[in-house]
């Protein structure tokens, strides 16, 4: 199978591209520039720009699927070029083109699901409310490679929450890694969410998506954990007592007001009862997902780093 890639020199690209050459698949990353370094041999890479269809229409006759990664995360004057319009383009201008199987990478974010005091559980069928302008731009996006697929081209939009692995570019969880190791005070309220996924178990997921031809629409993918179980998993593998503390939803309320700022929103993300779920993915396809390894590979990665 012939694969073209954006994104394949970000985060997941990087994780991704390594495991599906292993895997023995043909691999080309469309890049701005004209070879990425941190691939791996065997990659072909073709400067390309997601937003100029004249620079990747030429590749579309020789691929037979393509997996889009690639977004804008930070520049919202660009999010509406990038993350809808170019990705309208570029499942439009693939369907017509022939490829086969085109796999989109969303995020939950679309849903607006936010945060929820009281147990919530956000499916696919939750209506969307994106609440700003990644939200929405993404929203749209997914939208029109939805649109495409109807002229026969199988899609697949796959909504993650939050991913976090080795060599995150903005180190995710590593706060939280420092708070459990040094037996810092983290309360939270006994039956809150935390919804994260592990980059090594998204790529299972993509690679399943592109093998199975039955396999279409939106999913999300995720791991929900109580709070409490979660703060357990990272102190088990630090080798540490927990130092999760379950106080009342009203506590935590006002300790995260009285925090203010980043450590404010830390602790109110520790009394979010909203729940991401991913049953109409795992009734879809053979996929396992193993946090408890995900939490130890990356905390090795940032001991191996000295960074915990």
């Amino acid at each position: 199978m012939n694969i073209l890639l954006t994104g394949g020199s970000g985060f997941i690209g990087r994780h991704l591209v390594q495991s599906l050459v292993q895997a023995g698949f043909k691999i080309t990353v469309l890049s701005r520039e004209d070879s990425e370094k941190a691939l791996p041999e065997g990659v072909r890479v073709e400067k390309g720009d997601i937003t100029k269809p004249e620079t990747y229409c030429s590749l579309l006759a020789e691929t037979n699927a393509l997996v889009h990664l690639a977004s804008e995360l930070r520049r919202e004057e660009k999010m509406e070029d990038v993350n809808h319009k170019a990705a309208a383009a570029l499942a439009r201008n693939a369907s017509e083109r022939g490829v086969s199987t085109f796999i989109h990478l969303s995020s939950v974010g679309v849903s607006g699901f936010g945060f929820h005091p009281a147990k919530a559980v956000c499916t696919e069928e939750t209506p969307c409310t994106p609440q700003n302008e990644y939200e929405r731009t993404k929203w749209l996006g997914e939208q029109e490679v939805l649109r495409a697929g109807d002229k026969g081209m199988r899609t697949v939009v796959l909504r993650p929450t939050n991913v976090y692995g080795e060599d995150h570019p903005r180190q995710a969880l590593l706060m939280l890694f420092r708070r459990v190791k040094s037996r810092s005070f983290l309360p939270y309220t006994r039956g809150s969410m935390v919804n994260y996924l592990y980059v090594g178990d998204l790529v299972s997921v993509i690679a399943c998506s592109l093998q199975n031809a039955e396999m279409a629409g939106v999913f999300q993918v995720g791991t929900p954990s109580e709070t409490g179980d979660f703060l357990q998993e990272i102190a088990c593998e630090l080798d540490e007592k927990p130092s999760g503390i379950p106080l009342p939803a009203f506590a935590v309320r006002i300790a995260a007001t009285l925090a203010g700022g980043e450590n404010g929103q830390r602790l109110r993300s520790l009394c979010n009862f909203a729940e991401y779920s991913s049953q109409k993915l795992l009734q879809t396809i053979p996929v396992t997902f193993d946090e408890q390894a995900g939490i130890k590979n990356t905390i090795q990665w940032y001991q191996n780093n000295k960074m915990l």
